[in-house]
């Protein structure tokens, strides 16, 4: 790990936390404050109270922005790694069920559809947890940006053709159709994938 990503994971969190402290601490002596920028003589008598009370909102709401930016992949990360070992997990514990799913779909060559039942739920489990604990953030990343391209393809035909059946995403969890909502559920974790996949950075979180 390079020391210049902890001093600057550091710098940006312990700034942050300053910023926000200072900003409440001016929020709380706004009659102090007042008197400030009266004596500055810079701003109209009319606009010297509203100022009083915007600067400090703004203030903690910008440091606030910085610790949310800082947060935000690690977040993202959990969520997204938390799906993924939940729904890989769910299909090892019913590999019959997922393979039935999977065959349904009519995409997959019959000898291949036991073999991909049994890989798939390992590597979302492994590329889920390795996202969660942080190691080799970026490849896992990648590798769940892919699976959820692949996921959608095999959802989307099944929409164009008018096909009945389970999605299959999380086993006996969730018994849901492929369909619209489907579509529009892999979607938005696809965006976030990708996102994390470009923006993510191996570090202390």
């Amino acid at each position: 790990m390079k020391f210049s990503k902890i001093f600057r994971y550091l710098r940006w969190t312990g700034g942050g936390a300053v910023w926000v402290a200072g900003g409440l601490a001016i929020w709380r002596q706004q009659d102090r404050l007042v008197k400030i920028v009266t004596d500055y003589r810079q701003l109209p008598d009319a606009l010297i109270h509203p100022a009083a009370i915007v600067l400090p909102g703004l203030i903690v709401l910008a440091a606030g922005l910085l610790l949310a930016g800082f947060f935000v992949q690690f977040i993202l990360r959990l969520a997204i790694g938390g799906i993924f070992v939940v729904a890989g997990a769910m299909k090892l514990w019913e590999p019959a069920l997922f393979a039935k799913d999977l065959a349904n779909f009519r995409i997959l060559p019959d000898q291949l559809v036991n073999l991909v039942a049994i890989t798939v739920p390992w590597i979302e489990v492994l590329a889920g947890g390795l996202l969660i604990i942080g190691g080799f953030k970026k490849p896992s990343a990648l590798l769940i940006t892919a699976m959820l391209v692949i996921f959608l393809i095999f959802i989307g035909q099944a929409v164009y053709r008018h096909l009945n059946i389970n999605c299959g995403c999380f086993g006996t969890l969730e018994a849901n159709k492929v369909g619209w909502t489907a579509l529009a559920k892999d979607g938005v974790l696809l965006l976030v994938a990708a996102w994390l996949t470009w923006r993510i950075e191996e570090g202390i979180l």
